[in-house]
C-alpha cells in the first residue's frame, strides 16, 4: 500500500504463491479447495509466522520494516483461541502488534456479525491493525462498518474499475469515501493500474492506495530492494 499523499510505500500484504514445476499457481486457483478440506487454517498460520520471522529478520539487520497486512479465512472467526494463537507467535518472535495488519473479507465478516465485531475487538485490544478487504464485492452493508468498526476499509479492485468507466459507480465511491471518513476510518483503495485512475482515485481522498500502477506483486529480495531505495531517497 502506498501513502495517497506522500506515494511512498506504507505497508505491504503477504500473498501466498504455489510453485509447482517451473510454473506458479495463484490463489484463486487453490484457496476455495483449501477452505473446502479446512488446509486453509495450516496455511493462514504458516504465513502469518513466516511474516513474523521475515519482520524479526528484518529487525535483527537494522531494517525499519513496514506493516504487513495477513489475509485470513473467515473460518477463523469461529476459533476461540484466534487472538493468543496469533499472540503466542508473535511473542515468539517479538513483533510488535503494531507491525501486523489481520485481512477479513467483507463476505467474511458478514458470514456472523457479532462473532467478527467480538473477533476484531479482541484484536484490537491487541494492538492489531484490523482492515475489511474486497469491500463492494459482498452485501456492502453500512450497517457492518459502524458494527464493526475495522481500521481500514479496502475497497474491492473490481468496484474502483467500475467507478473508471461508470459515473454512477464513480460518484457512490467518492460519497462512500467522505462517510468513511466521517466515522474516523482509513480507506484504502485498491485496483489503481494507470495513471488516469491514479488521478481520479486520488480526488476521493483516501488514505492509501493499492495496485498495478505502483508495483505488482513481487518476491522478498526485490521488495526489500524497494524498501531500501526508498529510504536512500528519502534520506537524499
Amino acid at each position: 500500500k502506498f501513502g495517497a499523499k506522500t506515494r511512498s510505500v506504507v505497508s505491504c500484504e503477504a500473498l501466498a504463491r504455489w510453485r509447482c514445476g517451473d510454473g506458479v499457481i495463484t490463489p484463486d486457483k487453490f484457496i476455495g479447495l483449501f477452505e473446502e478440506n479446512g488446509f486453509i487454517l495450516k496455511l493462514d498460520f504458516y504465513m502469518f509466522e513466516l511474516v513474523c520471522k521475515t519482520l524479526r529478520e528484518y529487525i535483527r539487520g537494522g531494517i525499519d520494516p513496514v506493516p504487513v497486512a495477513v489475509n485470513f479465512s473467515q473460518i477463523h472467526i469461529y476459533e476461540p483461541d484466534f487472538p493468543e494463537r496469533l499472540m503466542e507467535i508473535i511473542t515468539r518472535y517479538q513483533i510488535p502488534p503494531s507491525y501486523i495488519e489481520i485481512e477479513f473479507t467483507e463476505t467474511a465478516m458478514s458470514s456472523d456479525v457479532a462473532l467478527s465485531v467480538q473477533t476484531i475487538q479482541q484484536l484490537k485490544q491487541r494492538g492489531f491493525t484490523v482492515a475489511m478487504d474486497d469491500f463492494g464485492s459482498g452485501y456492502s452493508n453500512f450497517r457492518y462498518l459502524t458494527e464493526m468498526r475495522p481500521d481500514i476499509i479496502k475497497i474491492d479492485r473490481m468496484f474502483t474499475a467500475n467507478a473508471m468507466t461508470h459515473e454512477f459507480d464513480y460518484r457512490q465511491l467518492v460519497l462512500f469515501s467522505e462517510m468513511v471518513h466521517s466515522l474516523n476510518l482509513s480507506l484504502c483503495i485498491e485496483g489503481t493500474e494507470t495513471k488516469e485512475e491514479l488521478q481520479r482515485v486520488s480526488e476521493m481522498v483516501p488514505e492509501y492506495i493499492q495496485g498495478y500502477y505502483f508495483g505488482r506483486p513481487c518476491e522478498k529480495r526485490a521488495f526489500e530492494r524497494l524498501i531500501a531505495n526508498q529510504e536512500h531517497e528519502i534520506e537524499k
